[in-house]
């Protein structure tokens, strides 16, 4: 298998609490790519590499409540 290089691709999963993927990063055993924070266009995210280095971003909308940075 060859090393996983960070490339420019991601896929979007849109989920109900990603505070909860978010936990599970280093219970899998994942590095993130882009740690968890809340974004200015209005989600709550993070980014993990797949096998071959693409990234995987994990998301939910913030809530009126939450600033966004």
């Amino acid at each position: 298998m060859r090393e996983a290089s960070i490339r420019q691709a991601n896929v979007r999963v849109m989920v109900a609490d990603v505070n909860v993927y978010w936990q599970r990063v280093p219970e899998i055993g994942a590095s993130a790519l882009a740690s968890i924070g809340n974004r200015e266009y209005g989600l709550r995210d993070i980014t993990i590499p797949d096998p071959d280095g693409f990234g995987i971003r994990f998301e939910s909308r913030l809530q009126s409540s939450e600033p966004a940075c």
